[in-house]
């Protein structure tokens, strides 16, 4: 009876941990920060922390109050959002 299987639920956006809780209520506009990239490292500034959903050069972001993100620009003016765990402080 294969015909009758249900798809599968999706999970819940998840939420930060406590660490990545931590670095969210750490950082701040200008702070200089680091982030692994396909290129390797990128280096630049948070701009501003996302607390509701957004679109950055048309991609999605669901960012939220429970799941903040950071909108990041590199040295060379790209922008980025990233959850707090993916950024490091220079």
């Amino acid at each position: 009876m294969e015909g009758n299987r249900r798809a599968p639920r999706p999970l819940p956006y998840a939420t930060c941990n406590e660490d990545e809780q931590d670095m969210a209520k750490g950082l701040k506009a200008g702070d200089k920060v680091s982030w692994k990239s396909h290129g390797g490292e990128a280096h630049g500034k948070v701009v501003r922390k996302l607390e509701k959903p957004t679109t950055i050069k048309g991609h999605k972001v669901a960012a939220s109050k429970d799941n903040p993100e950071f909108l990041v620009e590199t040295e060379e003016g790209k922008r980025a959002a990233h959850k707090p765990g993916a950024l490091r402080r220079d």
